[in-house]
């Protein structure tokens, strides 16, 4: 009897799988189906690696595109952080500040309305000993005059402040010096602004009134800044004591800002507080003239 050689035969699918009768090979296992899904798979996993290759570029291009969006943001950022580390009261750090209106210490507010104070914070800190100034037009200021003395609720009795435009130093009570006359205070400081506007309407309601007391008082502790400022501005008759301590203010409860004028009657109490810009010499004059008459 004749014998087929193991694999001759046609429907030997060989030791790996069974043939279905009929059929060369079973669908799917090494026929024609087989060798066209293959090719299909091949097919679709390069496109897929093709496809991925082409992302990858876009993604690094989204990324950098991403990198580049923040940094450019950041600049703005980054410049604000180091011009903050100038010092304060800076440009107020070139020079302090030049408040708008001006404050005792600081930023601006509205143009005619004080500001709060933050330079004034140190204020009760001791500056050392007052050492004299120079000055272009040295002048006096007012001295006790005979034996009247300021009512007993007058605000200004026993605060004492040496005399800044004099050049000397010498101290004077206030209530003591000041009593006998209505007596017209403002407060001010050499970095302020609007107490450059209208520290010459002082000056000028000092030379047409001599029958009162115009007086300034300088709030800083720097006092040769304050003897260079009214040189600066001219300001050559009105007198101005120096209260590098912050010691008018506190003794008289008055608002830590400049400018402030405050008028007093001639027994040394107070009449108006004005914690404003007086823009022009006739609306100060109105000012004193009413807080002296009573009307305000």
């Amino acid at each position: 009897m004749a014998t087929t050689p193991p694999g001759s035969h046609p429907n030997d699918a060989g030791p790996d799988y069974d043939a279905a009768p009929g059929d060369g090979v079973a669908p799917g296992h090494g026929g024609p189906d087989q060798v066209t899904a293959t090719c299909e798979d091949v097919d679709v996993a390069r496109g897929s690696e093709d496809g991925a290759g082409a992302s990858h570029p876009r993604v690094l291009l989204l990324v950098l595109a991403i990198v580049i969006g923040l940094l450019v943001a950041a600049i703005p950022l980054v410049a604000g952080v180091m011009s903050g580390g100038d010092d304060q009261p800076g440009a107020q750090s070139q020079q302090p500040q030049q408040a708008e209106p001006g404050m005792v210490g600081g930023a601006g507010s509205a143009p005619g309305t004080p500001g709060e104070s933050d330079r004034g914070a140190d204020g009760d800190a001791d500056p050392g000993p007052e050492q004299p100034v120079s000055i272009t037009n040295p002048r006096s200021c007012p001295a006790p005059e005979g034996a009247t003395q300021p009512a007993p609720d007058s605000e200004l009795a026993g605060i004492e402040l040496p005399c800044l435009t004099s050049g000397k130093n010498e101290t004077a009570d206030l209530g003591a010096a000041l009593v006998g006359k209505p007596t017209i205070i403002n407060v001010w400081a050499w970095w302020c602004e609007p107490c450059r506007r209208e520290l010459p309407h002082f000056d000028k309601l000092a030379k047409q009134h001599p029958e009162w007391n115009v007086a300034g008082i300088h709030l800083d502790k720097k006092s040769q800044a304050g003897a260079d400022f009214l040189d600066e501005l001219n300001v050559t008759t009105m007198p101005v004591y120096s209260d590098r301590s912050h010691r008018f203010d506190t003794a008289t409860s008055l608002p830590k800002v400049v400018p402030i004028t405050v008028v007093y009657r001639a027994d040394g109490t107070r009449a108006q507080m004005y914690p404003q810009v007086f823009r022009d010499y006739e609306e100060l004059e109105a000012a004193v003239n009413a807080a002296l008459s009573g009307q305000n």
